[in-house]
């Protein structure tokens, strides 16, 4: 009888090593916040993240320094609409203001420059030096995304990012083949289309690309035309996936749930935000920054 006891002991007691850390959340005290609108891009430059809107409001975020600046788009033109944004080199910011223009805007929010585009181009990202460009879906196979030199931007070459897929009817679907980009490390980015969950995250080069089937998506509670919320990738191949939800206020697409993975796509660990999340600002390998909806900033820290 002894014996059993302590076997039941054994089996019962679970050593405090073996319970999971829960991920701890705590809201950035910063100056200034982000109004509500919809971000039309976003890019990271140094220790600033950039935001634009389609208020056509430019906000800086400086984590370290704890302050969000926004400042109003000065020089678009009538019939402009500003989607996008890009930062390369040293701190050059790229927007799309139409599917054959980009501009350049300055920090202080006004639009500088303006460089015509031989092809259509649906979305544009940065890399390092490099701008990605989306063009619009081919043939089944043919990449999404060509990368482009600022000052070259005409003469681009093929990104190994998310291809274009066997459309079911002559007629080019867009929608279907929109591709997103998140949070880079170095030269290293994340992509995907946005109703899939297939993360492609490369540098440039085939040898270094993978392509990652985060599983955990499919078994949560998700937005299926939008699974994928945001995506950063930080050192060591972490990833930190951000699923989408639906808010309860209003019915608006959030961020709901932040996952921990890594390049085979396994759950390290997950945490339900409160309050929503509306795009990643930062990540490391431990803790994560995101926007809320409330305008304010939450870091979400890995045990």
């Amino acid at each position: 009888m002894r014996h059993i006891v302590l076997a039941i002991a054994v089996l019962t007691t679970v050593p405090a090593w073996a319970t999971p850390m829960p991920f701890r959340q705590r809201v950035v005290p910063v100056s200034g916040f982000v109004s509500d609108g919809v971000i039309a891009g976003r890019a990271r430059c140094g220790a600033s993240t950039w935001l634009l809107t389609d208020t056509r409001t430019l906000v800086e975020v400086r984590v370290t320094a704890r302050s969000i600046v926004s400042k109003t788009v000065r020089g678009f033109a009538t019939g402009e609409h500003p989607w996008g944004l890009a930062c390369v080199g040293a701190g050059e910011l790229w927007t799309l203001v139409g599917s054959r223009t980009l501009a350049r805007l300055s920090a202080s929010g006004e639009v500088t420059s303006r460089t015509k585009l031989r092809q259509p181009r649906l979305n544009v990202f940065g890399v390092g030096d490099m701008l990605l460009l989306q063009q619009p879906p081919g043939v089944a196979g043919s990449p999404l995304i060509v990368a482009a030199r600022a000052v070259d931007v005409n003469r681009a070459a093929p990104w190994p990012g998310p291809i274009a897929e066997r459309q079911s009817s002559p007629k080019i679907d867009v929608p279907s083949a929109l591709v997103a980009c998140g949070l880079a490390y170095e030269a290293t980015l994340p992509c995907w289309i946005t109703n899939q969950t297939r993360i492609t995250v490369s540098d440039g080069t085939s040898s270094r690309t993978s392509s990652v089937h985060p599983r955990f998506v499919t078994s949560a509670a998700v937005d299926t035309s939008v699974p994928l919320w945001d995506v950063a990738v930080a050192r060591s191949s972490v990833l930190w996936i951000l699923t989408s939800g639906v808010s309860a206020e209003g019915g608006r697409r959030v961020g709901a749930r932040l996952t921990r993975s890594n390049l085979r796509g396994d759950d390290l660990g997950a945490v339900d935000l409160m309050p929503r999340a509306r795009i990643i600002v930062s990540a490391d390998e431990q803790r994560v920054i995101v926007l809320t909806v409330a305008g304010t900033l939450m870091e979400v820290i890995a045990p």
